[in-house]
């Protein structure tokens, strides 16, 4: 039971920093311009339209690596079945 609560926790973290890997590397690749005022949202607008599709497939894609290596790693630690680990992970995930 505790090796299972362990492996929950291990995925979850592991799914984490894959997320937030992917979307800082994407931060880093096309960072946002100096004196951006985040509140305005017709400058938002104006540069997210602007960013190139690759930099849009970022956050898109952190989530998809991490809802996949976190229950991942979580199956190879617990021993329950898999699917449960995988519910649980992906459940807060989507919260």
């Amino acid at each position: 039971m505790l090796r299972d609560i362990a492996a929950v926790v291990a995925g979850l973290a592991v799914s984490i920093a894959i997320i937030m890997v992917v979307q800082a590397t994407g931060h880093a690749l096309w960072p946002p311009p100096d004196g951006l005022d985040w509140n305005d949202t017709e400058v938002i607008r104006t540069y997210t339209s602007q960013l190139p599709f690759l930099a849009l497939l970022f956050p898109i894609a952190s989530y998809f690596l991490g809802a996949f290596g976190g229950p991942f790693v979580a199956c190879r630690i617990g021993t329950v079945k898999p699917l449960v680990f995988v519910g649980i992970i992906g459940i807060v995930l989507l919260a």
